[in-house]
Formats: structure tokens, sequence, C-alpha cells
């Protein structure tokens, strides 16, 4: 039994490191390609990403145990292993449990990770990335391309010095036919927009940086319409922040980077505004459903590839990124959004699926025992 276990082990060991670096690797390149489309230094956006990789990794680790048990169950299946086990009066769980050690390390890792890592990641990733676009407007404006170039509203600049622009030139057109043009003699980057334009829950997605241009030059022009002429007004603003499209939000005090101290903190005292306590019980549940949703994953990859497991690594590849993608797109993307609208604990949202995804595999567990 101890050979068994120590050979199974340290193959599906072997195989979460590869499926691991891979999916690290898919993972990384999906993250680095409209940093750089829109940009940024491939230097700079390489070393942003390795930083981020802790974060990276809790979906990407998820994915490679996945993975890994449905490859490794799917090898001894075909090759006969599991029933050569059988009929020595040896239990397909022997197999099972040996997966337990690989199982346990990287349940204490990703809850460190959620808990104590993910806060502080959270927040470095969205600097860093604001830092990366600060970079793609400087290397946009050497290379004469359009600093904003999104759905009808385009806005250049002849250069830039840190976070000073100058000559800066716009133009704007409106489904209805509007024309607005205007043009700064100068411009800067800016923290955070203050535009009372943003108001209630577009202020919270409002880009975090913008272009406040000084001394405008506006140009506004309507095209005629049914009996009425078209008319062309001009104005100079003091002052006018545009927000740039792609950028990140001020999340200093977001329920997201809160350290989990913070959000029981908060949580316990009360919170008056219902979508900031939403918000803060979405961020406290997907803490502590990240660790746990390792062992339900392990259950069902265990379950689904006793149940019907191959050796095709392409289909294990698939299963894995579909059950672990699955999970993790309800139990926090399909939480997140149904908490910003409906008065309803995230914890009811967040937790069925990692419920059912192991009572699910402890089932298949059971009957292919």
């Amino acid at each position: 039994m101890r050979v068994l276990s120590r050979a199974v082990l340290v193959e599906v060991t072997a195989q979460a490191w590869f499926y691991a670096t891979v999916f690290l690797g898919l993972i990384c390149a999906g993250a680095a390609a409209p940093l750089i489309k829109q940009g940024a230094p491939v230097d700079a956006v390489a070393g942003f990403l390795l930083l981020q990789l802790p974060l990276i990794s809790l979906i990407a680790l998820p994915l490679a145990l996945t993975t890994s048990v449905l490859a490794v169950l799917g090898r001894m299946r075909e090759d006969g292993e599991l029933t050569a086990l059988q009929a020595a009066g040896i239990s397909t769980w022997a197999v099972v449990r040996a997966f337990l050690p690989l199982v346990v390390v990287l349940t204490v890792w990703m809850g460190i990770a959620a808990h104590l890592l993910l806060p502080w990641l959270t927040l470095a990733a969205f600097a860093g990335r604001d830092d990366l676009m600060r970079q793609a407007i400087a290397a946009q404006v050497g290379r004469r391309q359009p600093i904003i170039n999104h759905e009808g509203t385009i806005v250049s600049a002849n250069a830039i010095s840190g976070d000073e622009l100058s000559g800066v030139f716009g133009a704007q057109q409106n489904r209805d036919g509007t024309l607005m043009v205007c043009f700064a003699p100068s411009a800067r980057l800016v923290a955070r927009p203050e535009d009372d334009t943003w108001v209630g829950d577009q202020k919270d997605s409002a880009p975090a940086t913008g272009l406040q241009l000084d001394d405008v030059r506006l140009l506004i022009s309507e095209p005629a319409k049914d009996h009425h002429p078209g008319k062309a007004t001009t104005g100079i603003l003091a002052s006018w922040v545009v927000g740039v499209p792609g950028r990140t939000v001020d999340f200093s005090n977001n329920a997201e980077v809160l350290a989990t101290t913070a959000l029981s903190a908060q949580l316990a005292a009360g919170v008056d505004d219902p979508s900031r306590r939403r918000a803060l019980q979405l961020a406290w549940h997907v803490r502590w459903m990240i660790p746990a949703a390792i062992v339900a994953q392990w259950l069902f990859a265990c379950g689904i590839g006793l149940a019907m497991g191959r050796g095709n690594r392409l289909l294990a590849a698939v299963l894995g990124i579909v059950v672990v993608a699955g999970q993790l797109a309800v139990s926090y993307a399909a939480a997140k959004e149904v908490a910003r609208v409906a008065a309803v604990n995230p914890g009811w949202l967040v937790w069925p699926p990692v419920v059912l995804l192991a009572v699910a595999g402890a089932w298949l567990l059971w009957r292919n025992r």
C-alpha cells in the first residue's frame, strides 16, 4: 500500500507541476496580450506578471490539480491498473487517498494566499496595471498613435513628459451625428478624474486615471434634423477631465483589497449601505470558498475519473478547465453580478456550486468504490 500511495502521489505531483506551468503560461499570455496591444513595454509587462504569479496561481493551481487527477486516473484505467487493484482486493479509494498530501498542501496554500496575499496582490495588480497604462500612453504618444481610440472618441497628443502632455487634440462622433472637436495646449494625467457625470454605481466603474485638459478650445457641430438647420457652437473651458477607457478604478477602499480581519470587523459593526454590505459579504465568502473549493474539485475529479476516466490528456485538460472554470464563474463572477442588483447575501450564491461539486464527487466515489 505504501508503494502504491507513493507511486500515485509522485505521478500526480509531476502531472500537477506540468499542468500548473502550462496554465500559468496560458493565463499570463492572455493577460499580457491586451496590455502589450495597448502599448505597454514588453519588459514592464513581464515584470508585472511575474509579481502577480501568486495571484494567478489561485486560478492555475485548481486547474492543474483537477487536470492531473483526471489524467492519472485515466491512465490507470486505460492501462488496466485499477482493474488489477480491484482484483487484488484493493479498493479504488486507496488511489484516491494517495492524492491527499497534494490536496492538503494546495488547500493550505490557497487558504494562506486567499486571506493574506489576495488583498495585497489585488491592490498591487491595480496599481501595477495603472503604471503600465501610463507607460503605454507615453509609448503611444511617441509612436504618434492616439491615446484614446474608443467608441467614436479619439484623443492624441504631440508630446509627453512624465504626467504632462502638450498639444492635445480630441474628437468625438456621436450616434446622432453630433461632432465635438477640442484642442488643449496642455494636459496632465490625474489619479482620479473628479467628474460629476460619474454618479452612483457608475462611479465605482469609472476610470481611475484620466486626462485633465487645461484651457480647452471646444467646437460642437450638430447636424441638420428634419426642418431644423445644423448649428455650430464654440467655447473655452478652463479645465475638462476625460476618462481613459480600460484604466483601473480606485480600489483603495474596495472590499477586495481589505484584509479578512477588516472585512469581519466591518460586517460585525454593521454597514448601512446595502451595496457596500453585499460587497463585503462577497469578499468574505470568496476568501473561504477558495481553499474549500480545492477539496470539492478533488472529490469531483476523482469521482468523474473513476466513472469515465480516459488516458487522453487533452480530454482531461478540457474536463479540468470546464469543472474549475464553471465553478469559479458561478461562485464569484455570477455571484458578483447578482449581488449588485439583488438584495441577497452573496454567500447563498458562492457556496452552492462548491457544495454540489463535492456532493456529486462523493456520490461518484461511493458508486465506483
